[in-house]
């Protein structure tokens, strides 16, 4: 009750101008100068879990070719009839780069699945975004992109026939269109 009434004295007198309300106040004993019976223990009950992985994917060159199955060094009792994966080879039909938005030109597209490539690069005033739609004729198709990560990725698509993309990017953007060669 004392001190309630010395702070309010200060507070008044503070308003008044005749003293300074830090002066007052710095005298008056604080929360940490009084004895507390319980000392907190602040260690968690539980462990504390270390900090999320974070996980990049490299970007796969469109060219990239799968290796071969190597055959087993020792001879099997039988023969296995497993098949070999093939190399697929792909070419690129168009590209785009820029920043913001873009309705690309119609495509046709005659074997699916299909590659979409892309590069990322921040800008310093609107940062990094990448979205890709996919649209066959006028409807919507795929969401192939949807990113604010720099650099460089792949995304396939599996739709065939004419369409066109819907690019809209923050930062300074390159995509190319690959099929199957």
């Amino acid at each position: 009750m004392a001190n309630r009434a010395i702070i309010v004295a200060a507070i008044a007198l503070a308003l008044a101008g005749l003293v300074s309300l830090t002066l007052v106040l710095r005298t008056a004993p604080s929360v940490t100068d009084m004895p507390s019976p319980i000392k907190p223990d602040l260690t968690p009950a539980y462990p504390v879990p270390p900090p999320p992985l974070t996980v990049y994917q490299a970007p796969v060159p469109p060219n990239a070719a799968l290796p071969e199955r190597s055959q087993p060094s020792t001879p099997s009792a039988a023969p296995t009839s497993e098949p070999v994966a093939r190399a697929v080879r792909w070419k690129p039909i168009k590209s785009w780069t820029g920043s913001g938005i873009k309705t690309t030109e119609p495509f046709g597209i005659d074997k699916s699945p299909w590659l979409i490539a892309y590069r990322l690069r921040a800008t310093r005033e609107y940062g990094a975004y990448l979205g890709i739609c996919v649209y066959d004729s006028d409807k919507l198709s795929d969401v192939a992109v949807n990113t604010q990560s720099e650099g460089a990725n792949t995304t396939y698509v599996y739709t065939t026939g004419t369409t066109h993309l819907g690019i809209n990017g923050m930062g300074n953007w390159a995509v190319t269109v690959y099929v199957q060669d």
